[in-house]
């Protein structure tokens, strides 16, 4: 199971990756930066392992959980049902 830090930290490479991807190709005609983007995109999908597999939502179990253990539930549901008034 991959950490929620490790998915920030993975989701904030690529769009440092992105960016770069950016810079370079901020001087090239419209029609070349498609084929840029086009090729950059493909690099990002590889490069995550975006191969198509499907997860499960059990892979997400206990994310969050040490912001849970600070945190007084009932109050937390009170505020929130407040706040839709």
């Amino acid at each position: 199971m991959i950490s929620e830090q490790e998915l920030r930290r993975k989701l904030d490479a690529l769009k440092d990756e992105l960016d770069r991807a950016r810079q370079a190709t901020s001087d090239i005609k419209v029609r070349e930066s498609l084929g840029a983007a086009e090729a950059i995109v493909e690099e990002l999908r590889s490069s995550a392992g975006s191969s198509g597999k499907k997860h499960n939502i059990m892979e997400w179990w206990g994310v969050g959980a040490e912001f849970w253990r600070k945190m007084d539930v009932d109050d937390y549901v009170r505020k929130e049902r407040d706040s839709w008034r």
